[in-house]
């Protein structure tokens, strides 16, 4: 990889800290960040017991291991920010970069989605350029929030950037969203403040499934537009 960027550490609670790269969206930063986090999965650091990739940074829950003991005078997250800092001074081990492509099928039909008509104008575009638009790109998957395998992707093209609802609404399970220059979809039926522009029928979070998650940080999506009776036959379907 290229040379290493430049990190903040801090301490987030009692029980966990953040190594922070850059607080923007920046893909170079996220693989950095993916790097930092296959490599010490593969190869975990003494008291880690989680990590969480994000846009720009790794958040690291701990725990010191027993019969690790403390130095007088030094504080658990001093512990644990030493021992990071001394394993990133040996560099990234070889990292293969996981970036599955998942083909996203996604009802842009204002009969489902009534708003997207409105942000299309707002956009000062009709409907069918919005969602040209927004299915051209291959989306990278920066992280994992809000609510179980919700994924925010970014970026979408400037011209359908759009801003958060000055309040939140009731969200369907499966909805398409943009957000600023992200794109998300909401895995579970919620309340939510991005603009609704498409539905899709893929079910992203299974509690039922070993993997109950359907995207990970570091992959890649693809959308692609399907009727509205394709998404009615699609849903019929997953209820059989």
């Amino acid at each position: 990889m290229a040379e290493k960027l430049p990190y903040l550490i801090y301490s987030l609670g009692d029980r966990a800290l953040t190594i922070d790269f850059g607080n923007r969206i920046d893909l170079a930063i996220h693989e950095e960040v993916m790097a930092w986090y296959h490599d010490w999965t593969s190869k975990p650091i003494p008291g880690a017991l989680e990590l969480v990739p994000a846009y720009s940074s790794i958040t690291v829950y701990y725990q010191v291991p027993a019969p690790v003991t403390i130095t007088t005078g030094q504080t658990v997250f001093e512990w644990m920010k030493t021992n990071i800092e001394d394993r990133m001074k040996q560099g990234i081990g070889p990292y293969r970069k996981e970036r599955q492509l998942h083909r996203i099928p996604v009802c842009y039909d204002p009969v489902l989605v009534p708003e997207l008509i409105q942000h299309a104008n707002s956009c000062g575009i009709k409907p069918d350029k919005l969602v040209a638009l927004h299915t051209e790109k291959i989306y990278t998957v920066y992280m994992l929030g809000f609510l179980p395998g919700f994924p925010y992707m970014g970026e979408v093209n400037e011209k359908i950037a759009l801003p958060r609802k000055t309040s939140p609404v009731q969200v369907p399970a499966g909805a398409v969203g943009i957000a600023g220059k992200q794109t998300g979809i909401y895995p579970l039926h919620s309340q939510g403040g991005w603009c609704l522009i498409g539905q899709t029928p893929i079910q992203l979070f299974n509690a039922n499934l070993e993997n109950p998650v359907f995207l990970k940080a570091g992959d890649q999506v693809a959308f692609y537009p399907i009727s509205l009776p394709d998404y009615r036959a699609w849903k019929e379907d997953a209820c059989k």
